[in-house]
């Protein structure tokens, strides 16, 4: 018996071209006749469906506040209105935000104001949802450092210190004064200085805008001026007015022989006379007389070469000057030449944007805060990039967060 082979649909035949032109008028039959009801539900005839029902439906959903995007919570402009309200002045906080939208935010406060913002503050985040993580150190200098970790169940978060000092209680004289006892020796006690951190800029004198940015920071920093550029007097004279300290960024010979680097003009080489170097040195400083110091561009040659550095050295003991090596080489004789003849010194601890990778700015800072949270004190030196001064917008908060005193590179030497 043979098996009847199945038919395949066409979509195409009369039979589906007929049933899809009855759906299609069913469905436009179906429309027309709504259509038609509510036209005489609006004429206030005869019709036969809930319009009034679903019109006050359609009201009441209109009446509701619409709702706009999720706006994302800003943890940085709560916190600004919490301190407002616990009546602060807006100026007193200093917030930076980083790349990432999170926010560093520092706060120095009086004792009485401490404990009445912290209680009122962690209470309105725990309300808000933010998770806080606490932590408390002192510091050498009697200073309490409460940092606050603050994260909000959506968006960025951010990290808020605030500061305050202890008070310190004198003790009141005694009407009839103790006399020691006879073999006891008088007891002493030993103050602690505060660790301290100095960031110096090198290359300054080319661009005026930089420097201006630099100053806006309002952080104790050290600029070192090359005597040949273009804009050197203007940036000395504008740096000491606005804060900054001052010193000469003299141009030494290179082991390589750079001599085409911006600034290398007037650069001072081993070939030269005494005479020869001392005249130069005369004329920087008749440039640069608001230098209290002097650093070395490049100069992996000239710092190795004894008589040179003997030169230089005695120079800057004659003027009253301190030298800063900045160790562009590790056969560099300069710092301890220098401790030999009693000229004060210092020595370069850390180059912050030495690397090819910019990016790395940040985490060569933090080096240098752990260096000299280690050490008692660190020398940082950087250049004028952008991302050098990006960097430096958090600098100040950053070091005083870790008990360490940000300075001008002379107090290093007191």
């Amino acid at each position: 018996m043979k098996q009847s082979k199945k038919k395949k649909f066409n979509f195409f035949s009369t039979e589906y071209l007929i049933l899809s032109l009855a759906i299609t008028l069913t469905m436009v039959a179906f429309l027309a006749t709504i259509s038609l009801d509510y036209l005489n539900f609006k004429k206030g005839q005869v019709h036969y469906l809930g319009w009034n029902k679903i019109q006050v439906h359609m009201v009441a959903l209109a009446s509701r506040p619409a709702k706009s995007p999720a706006e994302e919570f800003s943890l940085a402009d709560y916190l600004r209105h919490e301190l407002k309200e616990a009546g602060l002045a807006e100026n007193r906080l200093s917030l930076s935000l980083e790349e990432n939208g999170n926010f560093q935010a520092f706060l120095e406060l009086d004792e009485q104001e401490f404990k009445k913002i912290k209680p009122q503050l962690l209470s309105n985040l725990k309300k808000k949802k933010v998770k806080t993580k606490l932590s408390e150190t002192k510091t050498d200098a009697g200073k309490v450092l409460v940092t606050i970790q603050m994260k909000p169940p959506q968006g960025p978060g951010g990290q808020l210190l605030l500061s305050y000092r202890i008070p310190v209680e004198l003790a009141r004289p005694s009407a009839t004064p103790e006399k020691p006892s006879p073999g006891v020796p008088p007891i002493t006690v030993a103050i602690k200085t505060q660790k301290k951190v100095a960031v110096v800029i090198d290359d300054m004198g080319n661009d005026l805008d930089f420097l201006q940015e630099l100053i806006n920071l309002e952080v104790p920093l050290t600029v070192a001026v090359l005597p040949n550029a273009l804009y050197a007097s203007q940036t000395a004279q504008l740096a000491q007015e606005k804060g900054l300290e001052v010193i000469v960024h003299l141009p030494l010979e290179a082991l390589n022989g750079q001599a085409s680097y911006t600034g290398a003009d007037g650069i001072i080489r081993a070939s030269m006379s005494k005479e020869e170097i001392r005249s130069i040195l005369e004329r920087d400083l008749s440039i640069l007389p608001q230098a209290v110091g002097l650093n070395n561009h490049m100069g992996s040659r000239a710092t190795a070469d004894s008589y040179l550095m003997e030169v230089i050295l005695d120079f800057l003991k004659e003027k009253n000057l301190f030298f800063l090596d900045s160790k562009t080489t590790s056969r560099s004789i300069a710092y301890d030449l220098a401790i030999q003849k009693k000229i004060p010194a210092l020595s370069r601890n850390v180059f912050l944007d030495a690397d090819d990778n910019r990016h790395q700015i940040k985490e060569r800072l933090s080096e240098l805060l752990r260096y000299a949270l280690k050490n008692g004190q660190a020398v940082g030196i950087g250049h004028p990039f952008p991302e050098t001064l990006e960097a430096l917008r958090s600098y100040k908060m950053e070091a005083e967060r870790l008990g360490l005193e940000p300075v001008k590179l002379s107090s290093l030497l007191q």
